[in-house]
């Protein structure tokens, strides 16, 4: 008797290839509300039903307004950061680089998924400032900022925090999650990827992952950046 294909859900798929993606190391659990995969997967948190982002209004590309609606038709990976940090946010950034050009083998894979990093100090960073914090990286990164409320508002969706530390002479840094949320093509939050990241990306195999999931969700050949 032929044995039947087991189904694997698009979810499940997703992740398997984002941990061939990036080898992740040191993070803070995230909530109750995400789960891991299984003991051998324990740094990929995902929520047990995609969850939808509402709705929100940021600066963007070209200093227009970027929506919920601008998360959708795509693959987006977004990370929290801010052009003050000597450490944390260009080391996310360089890493964030590395994944990029390993994509570039395959251009339809790589223009499919966008890299976002949202300020965390809105107070110091214009747009003009981040873009070109993160174009010194790839100018094909998407930064964002906007109203503090706004942000937050947006990263406490995502399962992430931020606070100011004040420091010597009225100066002051901002201490913030280091994980990566996971945003399908729907805009719908899929996951956390917890502390840092490191790539280890397989093209071939996330095409793969792509035509098994193309029936479940479209992409848009062309979206913005």
């Amino acid at each position: 008797m032929r044995r039947k294909p087991t189904n694997i859900s698009p979810v499940r798929k997703l992740a398997l290839f984002f941990i061939a993606l990036i080898a992740l190391y040191g993070g803070y659990y995230w909530g109750n509300r995400h789960v891991p995969i299984n003991q051998g997967l324990q740094l990929i948190h995902l929520l047990q039903a995609p969850q939808k982002i509402t709705p929100f209004e940021l600066t963007g590309p070209g200093n227009t307004p970027f929506t919920a609606a601008d998360l959708t038709g795509h693959w987006s990976l977004l990370f929290l950061g801010y052009t003050g940090d000597e450490s944390d946010s260009p080391h996310q950034l360089t890493l964030a680089t590395r994944i990029l050009n390993r994509l570039a083998v395959q251009p339809e894979i790589q223009s499919s998924t966008d890299f976002i990093l949202l300020t965390v100090d809105p107070l110091r960073d214009n747009y003009k400032k981040l873009a070109s914090f993160v174009g010194h990286y790839s100018t094909d990164f998407i930064a964002l900022t906007g109203e503090d409320q706004q942000i937050r508002g947006l990263a406490s969706q995502l399962g992430m925090k931020y606070r100011q530390q004040m420091g010597e002479n009225g100066g002051y840094s901002i201490i913030h999650s280091s994980s990566m949320a996971l945003i399908n093509p729907r805009g719908e939050l899929v996951g956390l990827f917890t502390g840092r990241w490191m790539p280890v990306v397989s093209p071939r195999t996330y095409n793969n992952l792509r035509t098994a999931t193309s029936n479940e969700i479209q992409l848009q050949p062309q979206h913005r950046r």
